[in-house]
């Protein structure tokens, strides 16, 4: 039998986790009412981000401050600062119809382990911090990001690292990759 404090740590790990996958879980219907900029705002506010829109002069970090309204869908998400929170795979669900979305930084978010969403705003991104995110290994789906020009990659990839980034920068010409 295990001692105590090894299965209460388990039991809270496991529930820390469940609270992770909750607080990134895309709500449709939410969607639907909001627009994708709107709710993709709440996403990263709710995991303790803050976004910016376009026009608006300071990133927004409260809630309640997010435009409301039936002219939600007028604001558009230029900026995602997601710096060290919990964001996890499937919340980058968040990002499909994002259109004009141009920075995202998701510099230690510890759980971000597949790049795959981020084609969704191929078009229009231009800035990404991926620095220190320890499990993410595979950065091929950026290879189709012509707009980027800066993309920081400290403390990733790791093994085929000089490889995988010599590659990228083959494809990616015009954008610094910060290493």
């Amino acid at each position: 039998m295990q001692p105590l404090f090894q299965r209460n740590y388990g039991e809270k790990r496991m529930f820390y986790m469940w609270i992770n996958v909750m607080f990134n879980r895309k709500d449709e219907k939410r969607v639907k009412e909001v627009g994708p900029d709107r709710a993709a705002a709440e996403w990263i506010l709710r995991n303790g981000g803050s976004v910016t829109f376009a026009g608006f002069e300071k990133p927004i970090q409260d809630y309640n401050i997010l435009p409301m309204g039936p002219k939600t869908n007028n604001y558009y998400l230029e900026v995602i600062n997601a710096r060290n929170i919990s964001l996890t795979d499937n919340g980058l669900e968040h990002l499909v119809g994002l259109r004009h979305l141009k920075v995202i930084d998701m510099n230690s978010c510890i759980y971000i382990t597949n790049l795959m969403l981020l084609r969704e705003v191929a078009n229009s991104l231009e800035y990404l911090d991926v620095g220190n995110c320890e499990r993410l290994s595979d950065i091929s789906p950026l290879a189709d990001m012509q707009k980027l020009r800066k993309l920081i990659l400290t403390n990733t990839l790791g093994k085929n690292r000089e490889t995988v980034i010599a590659d990228l920068a083959k494809k990616l010409p015009d954008c610094e990759i910060v290493d």
